[in-house]
C-alpha cells in the first residue's frame, strides 16, 4: 500500500514538491493538517490553501 505521508515528505524535502503541491495532497485528502506541518514546518491556513 502506498504511503503518501513518507513518499510526500521525501518528495518535498528534496525540492521536487513545494508548499502549494503539499497543500493539494492536503485537499485531495492525501494528507492530513497535522502531517502537513509535519512536513513543511507550516500551520496549515487559509492562506497556504489559496
Amino acid at each position: 500500500m502506498l504511503n503518501w505521508f513518507d513518499m510526500i515528505k521525501r518528495f518535498y524535502a528534496n525540492g521536487s514538491w513545494t508548499v502549494e503541491m503539499v497543500v493539494e495532497a492536503v485537499e485531495f485528502r492525501k494528507l492530513n493538517e497535522d502531517e502537513f506541518e509535519q512536513i513543511t514546518g507550516q500551520k496549515y491556513d487559509e492562506d497556504n490553501a489559496e
